[in-house]
């Protein structure tokens, strides 16, 4: 919060500027708002994060959450398939209930082999790629599908349960757009879903 009004008066400003109508505003205050200046500030389109002190925490979740709302807004679940390939039964259930409850559709393989057939045959919005599959493992097939000029826009999200940094780090050279972490936080999943969605939207 630059104050009260200052604030308020850069975001007028912003709103008239010729540029500035559609830029996502998030208000950070080290003080309460009174109810004219929430009542201003959502009037204008800005959003309040939080008062009292500000961490970096609260910088990046108030980001995020500006994003997936966004994405909520702009993008609609119908339409393209989410693929998830996974060896294991129960991991392809847990992830197809999540993303069904959100209104995506799924398309599931249990092997890298039928997982390359799909992505190339469907072209899905997004590929949840379980790294640790016996015979092709997930960091060969992610390499496989972004040297293919078909599939090398298909944003790969590495989910697994391998947590180490030097995991991470081998998911996102082999091409990997994101890494989740098993057990699963749901939430946390479609946070990144949405926002690697508007993304590629934008």
């Amino acid at each position: 919060r630059l104050s009260g009004t200052d604030g308020l008066q850069v975001l007028r400003r912003l709103r008239a500027s010729a540029g500035g109508a559609g830029v996502r505003v998030l208000l950070f205050s080290g003080a309460d708002l009174s109810e004219p200046e929430l009542a201003a500030v959502h009037a204008l389109g800005g959003s309040f994060v939080k008062k009292g002190e500000v961490s970096v925490r609260d910088v990046v979740a108030g980001i995020e959450s500006a994003l997936t709302s966004a994405a909520r807004a702009s993008i609609s679940p119908v339409g393209r398939a989410m693929l998830v390939i996974d060896d294991n039964e129960l991991n392809r259930s847990l992830l197809r209930s999540i993303l069904e409850s959100r209104g995506y559709s799924v398309l599931e393989a249990a092997d890298a082999v039928t997982g390359l057939a799909l992505a190339r045959s469907e072209l899905p919005a997004i590929i949840l790629m379980d790294l640790a599959m016996p015979g092709q493992d997930g960091l060969a097939t992610t390499r496989m599908l972004k040297a293919d000029p078909v599939t090398v826009q298909i944003p790969v999200i590495a989910v697994t349960a391998l947590a180490m940094r030097r995991d991470e780090e081998a998911a996102l050279r082999a091409g990997a757009d994101a890494y989740v972490t098993k057990p699963i936080d749901a939430e946390a999943l479609i946070r990144r879903i949405e926002i690697i969605l508007l993304g590629v939207a934008s």
